[in-house]
This record gives structure tokens, C-alpha cells and sequence, in this order.
């Protein structure tokens, strides 16, 4: 006999909801190491009176209980699919979108494409106030501003609530039931899109210009002067250079003080000879212990040689003169502080290096960051150091859920991933996935699943998220079991509560 489970709802507002009339039978149930509770699918019957009023349960909260009483699925429906006899009706928030922007460009008169442009959001308040905020970017070329914002308009007004799909049934048998599909809040961070241009600051020209330095006192420590908006790492710096004179003198990139002058980070040392005497070369500088930059300070990063001055053997940095980076500069030494870089291309201004500064944080943060960003739902969202640092910088904005779980797959300094998991009270956390040495979880030949400690567990139960060991008898026998086969890391489960079978699925390169 299989256990009984129970569906109930919430209204969107959270508060009780009930169903007079309807009964709800849970029909597939499903999760993920990366979020918890991730599908599920559910049967309503009663009578069509009671089916019809079923519209508003959409983005409604779902719970899943067991016979005891103890949740087993959480979530909220995204999919209703009422059958009635002859026809079929659906609702879905696939395509509600209530926060719409445009991305477009347009042919200039002399034919050429003009820059990308984007429009303001526009947004549907009432909306986003029933199912959260839905967010779309679409693209588009040859629009001007107006036909950008018109088509801006027209999508949000036909998009910001859901539109019900009918289809005819021809073969039916007068049945009236209907169908919910249901996703877990995890899912929900895909709802919004995520881009952060803090943590890469970059200048490639194209401009004229050039600087040689070290060749005599006043001409010394070229660089760029930056602000970082926010606390973070300095890990890399690149600048354009080349040599003058055939050489073997020492270079590196070193941080000043803009205030004072003094050097307060150092990075690795390269020569002369990694550089050309007749073309540009892309140099990396790495500061093997990354330096703390404090988001609102200057800071003015520099090439220094560390041989002191020679008036033929010395090195050239790449200029650009056209003056487009806003918030930098290039500086230089010139034996009593830092100074502007002179334009001598164009005559005024202050010019720009060819330049990249590379700043990181730990991904555990970052993780954090972004579910912060896109969260609507949760209560609150915790985290882990991970021991890997990248770079936050996200040019091109990507669903919340997409950017964290790119980063979940990077794993942690141990080399194993980030899980995630939701919990009824919708607390988010972010934790590493357990060690694949020590078990956890075990799974006999008939399919059963049992604890570490040797207790069965529920086939509702699955132990998504661990590594789970094969047994060849009814008693485990470790380590030689172990030793048999591999243990398998259980990524996604699918349990389908009328035969009482269980799914399991491993972790894969590309997690659905």
C-alpha cells in the first residue's frame, strides 16, 4: 500500500487557501541538488464549477505533505490545464512578462549600424504585484527611440498577464479534471536578469598615443589612475608595452597610493625580453596575494622598472588619446608625484592607458550577491566560502538562476560543487556537496533506499544531494561494497507517487 500524500495551497499573499470540493492527487514529484524542491505535477478533480475557479491559483504556494504530516514538496504552480469534455484550456506564466526593456540599434545615414541602445524598463506594478516581478530584454535593430519604446509598450501590455490557450479535445470521455504544474523557488531566480560591471575596468582604444618611460627620472611609474564603486580584489593587471633598445631590464606592475606616492602592492616580475622592440605587447601582471581596493578610493596602478633609469634601454606604454573613459586617467611620476599624462597626439586632455585591471571575490559571495539580487520569495539566504575567487564582473546580463548555477558548477577550493537547497520556510542556503568518501545514503538491489545508519527512507525521500553506494546483499558490508562499484552523486530525483518509482539522475556538465 502506498503512502498517502497530501496537496494543499496558499493563497499568492501566503495566507490559507482552500479548496471546497476539489481533490488534489500528487501524480509526479521531483529535485535537485541545485535548489531542493525543483517539479512536480498534480490532479485536481471535482466538478466543473469548482475547476473553473482554479485561474487564480496561479503563482499560488503548493506544499506536499506525508502521512505524518512532514513537508515533502514546496513550490508554487506555473502551469493550469483545465479538461473539460470536447476542449481544453491552459494558463501558464511562461509567457508573463511585467518588466520589459528593448535593446535595439539602427542603421546611422551613412549606413553604418549605430551603437547598442536600451530603452527604460517599463513595468506593469498591478502585475508584478499577483506574480512577482517578470522581467524580458528584447532585441531588435533598425528601430529608432521611438519605434523602440512603442514596441516596448505593445509587448507589456500584451504580455503582463497570463492569456489562456483552448484547444478541442476530439477524443474524450466526459471527464472534467484538471492539471497543475508546479516548479519549486528556486526556479524563481530566473525571473530577473543579473549583470554586474563592478570588478573589470578596461580600456582598448582604439586611440593614438604612446609614453616612454624609465628612461630618465621624471619619466617614471606610468599608469592608470582608478576608483573601484565597490570593496573588492585586485588579482590581475594588463597593460599594453613595448621595449626600446635590445635589453633584459626588470619590470613589474606595483599599486601607489594616490595620496601619498607609496607603494602599497606589488606584482609578480617579467623582463624586457618577453617584450618586442617593433610591436605592442599585451603584458599580465598577477598579485600573488590580491589586494584589498576599498570601493570610493583612488588608487593609481603602475608600471615601475625596477633597474632604475637608462637613457637607451628603456620601455614604451600604449596611449589612447581619445578620451572616451570616464572616472580614469592615465598618470605618471615625474620625480616628486604622480601627474597627468600629457597628450601629445592630440594637444589637450588627459588620455587614457591600453589597459585591464582584473579585481575578484570569493564565488561563495558572489553566490550570495545574486540570489540577493533576484530574490522575491526567500527569507533569507545564506552562503559559504568557497576558496575559488573569479572576477564578479557580468557584462552581458543572464537570469540570476543561470549566472549562480554557472558558478555552483565551478565548485569550491576542494574541488567539489555548490549545492543549494530551499527549505519550507523558504530559507535559501548555498553549502558544498559532501565528500564521495564517506557514505551517506544506500541503496539495496530491490531499489530501497537507507540511511547511513542503516533506517529506510521514504521512496518521498530520496537522498537527492548525496553520494549513495549500491549493496549487493541485504546487509551492507563496507568497505568491500565500496570497493564494487562507485559511488553515484544523486543529482535529480523523480518520484512518481502512484507506482511508487523512483528516478535517479546523476550530475552532468549541463544540469537541466
Amino acid at each position: 500500500m502506498r503512502d498517502t500524500l497530501t496537496v494543499s495551497f496558499q493563497a499568492r499573499d501566503f495566507s490559507p487557501l482552500l479548496l471546497p470540493g476539489i481533490t488534489a492527487t500528487p501524480l509526479q514529484l521531483s529535485w535537485s541538488s541545485f535548489g531542493g524542491p525543483q517539479g512536480a505535477v498534480v490532479r485536481l478533480e471535482g466538478a466543473a464549477a469548482h475547476l473553473f475557479a482554479l485561474g487564480n491559483l496561479l503563482r499560488s504556494p503548493v506544499l506536499v505533505s506525508d502521512p505524518h504530516g512532514s513537508p515533502v514538496w514546496w513550490g508554487f504552480v506555473d502551469r493550469i490545464s483545465l479538461y473539460l469534455p470536447g476542449s481544453q484550456v491552459s494558463l501558464s506564466l511562461d509567457e508573463v512578462f511585467n518588466r520589459v526593456r528593448v535593446r535595439y540599434s539602427f542603421i546611422s545615414p551613412d549606413g553604418h549600424l549605430a551603437d547598442l541602445n536600451l530603452t527604460d524598463y517599463a513595468s506593469s506594478v498591478r502585475s508584478q504585484g499577483d506574480y512577482g516581478i517578470r522581467e524580458k530584454t528584447l532585441t531588435y535593430t533598425d528601430l529608432d527611440d521611438a519605434q523602440a519604446e512603442a514596441l516596448r509598450d505593445t509587448f507589456l501590455a500584451s504580455h503582463a498577464w497570463p492569456r489562456s490557450v483552448l484547444s478541442s479535445r476530439a477524443n474524450h470521455d466526459g471527464e472534467v479534471w484538471a492539471e497543475l504544474r508546479c516548479s519549486g523557488w528556486f526556479e524563481t531566480l530566473a525571473w530577473t536578469q543579473y549583470q554586474n560591471l563592478e570588478g573589470f575596468i578596461a580600456n582598448y582604444g582604439p586611440g593614438p598615443g604612446s609614453f616612454e618611460f624609465a628612461d630618465s627620472s621624471t619619466r617614471r611609474n606610468p599608469g592608470q589612475l582608478i576608483r573601484p564603486s565597490t570593496d573588492s580584489n585586485l588579482e590581475y593587471a594588463y597593460f599594453m608595452l613595448r621595449r626600446v633598445g635590445t635589453h633584459a631590464r626588470h619590470f613589474q606592475c606595483r599599486v601607489f597610493d594616490d595620496l601619498t606616492g607609496a607603494s602599497i602592492a606589488y606584482s609578480d616580475i617579467h623582463t624586457a625580453d618577453e617584450l618586442e622592440e617593433d610591436s605592442w605587447n599585451w603584458v599580465r601582471f598577477r598579485f600573488d596575494s590580491p589586494f584589498s581596493l576599498a570601493g570610493g578610493a583612488n588608487y593609481d596602478i603602475c608600471v615601475r622598472c625596477t633597474d632604475g633609469t637608462n637613457a637607451y634601454n628603456y620601455f614604451s606604454m600604449r596611449l589612447d588619446e581619445s578620451q572616451h573613459l570616464k572616472g580614469s586617467k592615465a598618470v605618471y611620476y615625474n620625480g616628486s608625484s604622480f601627474v597627468n599624462m600629457p597628450s601629445s597626439v592630440v594637444g589637450f586632455g588627459v588620455p587614457d592607458c591600453y589597459f585591464r585591471v582584473v579585481c575578484t571575490t570569493d564565488t561563495g559571495s558572489q553566490l550570495k550577491e545574486i540570489a540577493e539580487a533576484g530574490n522575491q520569495f526567500f527569507n533569507r539566504i545564506s552562503s559559504l566560502i568557497t576558496g575559488v575567487s573569479a572576477s564578479p564582473y557580468r557584462g552581458s546580463p543572464e537570469t540570476c538562476l543561470n549566472t549562480i548555477e554557472s558558478l555552483m558548477m565551478q565548485g569550491t577550493s576542494t574541488n567539489r560543487l555548490v549545492l543549494a537547497e530551499v527549505s519550507p520556510q523558504l530559507n535559501l542556503s548555498f553549502y558544498e556537496q559532501p565528500s564521495s568518501l564517506v557514505p551517506t545514503a544506500y541503496m539495496d538491489t530491490i531499489g530501497r533506499f537507507f540511511s547511513a545508519d542503516s533506517l529506510p527512507l521514504p521512496l518521498y525521500f530520496p537522498p537527492v544531494g548525496q553520494f549513495v553506494y549500491l549493496t549487493g546483499t541485504g546487509y551492507y558490508r563496507l568497505p568491500w561494497d565500496r570497493h564494487r562499484f562507485p559511488a553515484c552523486f544523486v543529482h535529480k530525483a523523480v518520484y512518481h507517487p502512484q507506482s511508487g518509482v523512483v528516478q535517479v539522475e546523476p550530475f552532468s556538465s549541463h544540469p537541466a
